[in-house]
C-alpha cells in the first residue's frame, strides 16, 4: 500500500496564510513525499526541501517534472490527474505556487486509500508461489537422495550375494593356471636358452669385428712402417 499524506485543501490554504506561509513549507515537504511514495521511492526529502527553499528558480523545474511524474502514475494505477506540468510551470513563474499546492492535493485526495494494495497482494501470491516451488524442489532432492540411497544399497547386497561366486571363479582360474604350470615351466626354459643363445651369438659377433678390426689397424701400421724403411 502506497502512503500518501491527505490534508484538507481549505484548511491547509486557511493556516498558510495564519502562519504567514509558515506552514505551506510543511504542506510542500508533504507534497514531495507524496511525489515520491507513488513512485516506490522512499529515500528522504531533506535535499529537494532545501533546493525548493533556498535555490533560485528550482521551484520551476520542480513543478513541472512532478507535475508530469503525478500525472503519469496516476495513468498506471487506472486515475486521472488534473495536475498538469505546464500549468504548474507558469503558476509558480506568477508565483502562485500556493494554487499549484491545492491543485496537486486535490489529485492525492482523490486515491484510494487502498492504491497499491493489489500490488501487495501479487506480491504476496507471488511469493507464496515462490516457497511452493521451492518446497517442491527440496521434495525433489530429497526423493532423489532416498532413490540413491536405496540404489547403492541394492549393489552394496548384489557385492556381498557375488563375492562368494566371484572368489570361487577366482580360485577356479587359478588351479586351472596350476595345471599348466609344467607346460609354463617348458616355455620360460625354451625361450631363456634362446635369449641365452642369441645374447652369446651377438657377443661372438661383436668380438669378431673388434678382431677384423684390429688385425685391419696392424695391417696399416706395418705398411705405413715399410714405406718409411724403403725410403
Amino acid at each position: 500500500m502506497i502512503p500518501i499524506n491527505k490534508r484538507k485543501i481549505g484548511v491547509s490554504l486557511l493556516i498558510s496564510f495564519l502562519t504567514m506561509g509558515i506552514y505551506a513549507v510543511y504542506w510542500q515537504y508533504l507534497l514531495v513525499k507524496n511525489t515520491k511514495a507513488i513512485k516506490h521511492d522512499n529515500t528522504r526529502c531533506i535535499s529537494e526541501m532545501l533546493c525548493l527553499i533556498f535555490v533560485p528558480f528550482y521551484s520551476w523545474y520542480w513543478w513541472f517534472t512532478r507535475g508530469k511524474v503525478v500525472k503519469e502514475e496516476f495513468f498506471k494505477h487506472g486515475y486521472s490527474a488534473s495536475s498538469n506540468e505546464v500549468v504548474f510551470l507558469i503558476l509558480t513563474m506568477f508565483g502562485f505556487n500556493i494554487v499549484s499546492m491545492a491543485i496537486m492535493q486535490s489529485d492525492f485526495n482523490s486515491l484510494s486509500s487502498t492504491l497499491g494494495a493489489g500490488e501487495d497482494t501479487n506480491s504476496r501470491r507471488r511469493l507464496g508461489e515462490l516457497k511452493d516451488e521451492i518446497k517442491a524442489v527440496e521434495e525433489k532432492r530429497k526423493l532423489a537422495r532416498e532413490n540413491g540411497k536405496k540404489e547403492m544399497e541394492k549393489h552394496a547386497t548384489f557385492n556381498r550375494a557375488a563375492k562368494p561366486y566371484l572368489d570361487a571363479e577366482k580360485m577356479v582360474r587359478q588351479y586351472e593356471n596350476y595345471q599348466h604350470f609344467d607346460e609354463i615351466a617348458v616355455d620360460y626354459d625354451e625361450a631363456k636358452q634362446r635369449v641365452e643363445e642369441k645374447r652369446a651369438a651377438d657377443e661372438a659377433e661383436r668380438l669378431a669385428k673388434e678382431a677384423e678390426e684390429k688385425a685391419y689397424r696392424a695391417q696399416l701400421r706395418a705398411e705405413k712402417q715399410a714405406k718409411k724403411s724403403g725410403k
